[in-house]
């Protein structure tokens, strides 16, 4: 979904035979432009599926309760989350508020219809597969690496080395259905592509790419 708001973030609809899956919410500012869009589509129940929480990627942002007040603005419209997909919280052990955020996410779920990823996990959307490839060998990543880095503006961290650490720790998906795939690279880094090239490069052969 391309959205024209002024906050940054990415969502991908995914759709086959009836079921729905939606990667990522972007920020907050996108939340309404999601929600109308799947009501034109007249889309009542979905699955969710957030690559790593970061605000832009999770409908986060300056109100309410921000982690989860997009997810609660997407509820609130009438709109059935049936699963939501989260990353394995082992990808991002040095994380430095993820704890705090997955809390949130059980509590609004009532730590019920949860599942959490981490790669060589697979789920089922109508005929698609999806399979996580990544991120692989996020041990070798720590905040400390990025002490040089400046504010990219992609995340709501309190220190910019963090959010480069948690992209690189992002889940990779790649989706195939008949004989098409979609390779979804979240945020990750040249690090972490290094990385996936070195466990695995055939995974990445796909169809369709969406840049990180």
């Amino acid at each position: 979904l391309y959205l024209e708001t002024n906050d940054k973030g990415e969502s991908v609809l995914i759709e086959s035979k009836g079921n729905y899956l939606l990667m990522d919410l972007g920020s907050y500012g996108n939340v309404d432009a999601i929600i109308s869009y799947l009501k034109v589509q007249g889309i009542t129940q979905l699955d969710l599926y957030f690559s790593h929480l970061h605000l832009d990627h999770c409908g986060g942002g300056l109100v309410g309760n921000m982690v989860t007040c997009g997810v609660e603005k997407l509820t609130g419209a009438g709109i059935t989350i049936r699963t939501l997909y989260l990353p394995d919280p082992s990808l991002a052990p040095e994380s430095s508020n993820y704890s705090e955020k997955y809390r949130r996410f059980r509590e609004f779920m009532n730590n019920k219809n949860i599942v959490y990823l981490k790669p060589g996990d697979r789920f089922a959307v109508g005929d698609a597969d999806v399979q996580i490839i990544g991120p692989v060998n996020t041990d070798q990543f720590h905040p400390s690496d990025y002490e040089d880095k400046k504010p990219s503006g992609d995340g709501d961290e309190e220190s910019v080395k963090y959010t480069y650490y948690e992209n690189n720790c992002a889940l990779i998906a790649k989706i195939s259905c008949g004989t098409v795939s979609y390779l979804s690279l979240s945020d990750v880094l040249e690090d972490e592509v290094a990385q996936l090239l070195k466990e695995n490069k055939a995974l990445l052969k796909a169809d369709i790419l969406k840049l990180s």
